[in-house]
């Protein structure tokens, strides 16, 4: 997987996926015959059929309204849409599949490119999305790509998965989860925890590296899931260290709430504030946090 970039995982992980279980229905505004974001349904329509591979107009709100209406008819349709800005329009018929539980359920899974090329910045609206019954997950590499769109063909209800643009023609490795639930441990440490996603985390692991040489241990968490937090991971590493910085692309509106959920599972435990960075200013907030 190393050797793939994170468009060839996805496109592998998706196609296999499809080839295994047929109920598995793509849908968006250009995965057939554009081949989808970064190339990531490239083909598919050739092998698979116009009616596994459908390219709908642009109106993700029906996109997603009929991709519920499937999945409660017993299908698992994927849900590309061209960017986050796009997956605020559809709230609603989300909100819809996220609250069928029981008898019911709406397996939807919704990918989604987030940021530019420089980086993925998630919009406050999204960072703020809490819709009990949805996960929001964030890869970080190929790996990280490929076993979140499996572990989301498995899950019993709707899960976005967010991929930073940045990443799509990255090779560069990270965790790979084993749970959509849960954050990745990538670094134990005892000074300083660092939080992050998507492509900071790269950045958090490079910031460790640097902070190892001037005598700093930095703990690095790949908190993969976005909505909601693993708040027990969170608390259980801030209290070791007593520190915690949210590490992200770009002034992003998602290291409040990393912090406020740090701050409440660890409160006591804290040695100084929590406090949030980018990428390029981990190190030095990292070494003020320890020096407080």
């Amino acid at each position: 997987m190393s050797s793939l970039t994170m468009a060839a995982a996805i496109r592998g992980t998706l196609f296999a996926a499809m080839q295994d279980n047929d109920s598995i229905i793509l849908l968006g505004e250009n995965v057939g015959r554009a081949g989808g974001v970064a190339g990531t349904s490239s083909g598919f329509l050739d092998v698979f059929g116009e009616e596994r591979v459908l390219d709908l107009p642009v109106a993700e709100r029906g996109t997603v309204g009929v991709a519920v209406g499937l999945a409660l008819a017993g299908k698992r349709p994927v849900v590309e849409l061209t960017s986050s800005a796009r997956l605020l329009a559809v709230l609603e018929p989300l909100a819809e599949a996220a609250s069928l539980d029981g008898e019911f359920s709406a397996p939807v899974v919704i990918r989604v490119p987030v940021g530019s090329e420089a980086g993925d910045r998630v919009d406050r609206p999204l960072a703020d999305l809490d819709l009990p019954g949805l996960r929001i997950v964030c890869a970080s590499s190929a790996a990280s790509a490929s076993a979140l769109l499996s572990l989301a063909l498995r899950s019993p209800g709707p899960v976005v998965i967010l991929e930073p643009r940045a990443l799509y023609t990255s090779r560069r490795e990270s965790s790979v989860p084993s749970s959509l639930d849960t954050a990745s441990v990538l670094r134990s440490g005892d000074h300083v925890t660092l939080a992050a996603f998507g492509g900071a985390v790269h950045a958090a692991l490079e910031a460790a590296d640097q902070l190892a040489t001037e005598g700093i241990s930095a703990a690095v968490l790949d908190l993969v899931c976005l909505s909601p937090l693993d708040a027990d991971a969170l608390g259980e590493w801030t209290r070791h260290t007593g520190r915690i910085v949210a590490v992200h692309p770009s002034e992003d509106a998602l290291a409040s709430k990393i912090e406020r959920a740090a701050s409440a599972a660890a409160f006591l435990y804290l040695e100084s504030p929590p406090a949030s960075a980018t990428a390029s200013d981990a190190v030095r907030t990292a070494r003020e946090s320890v020096d407080y």
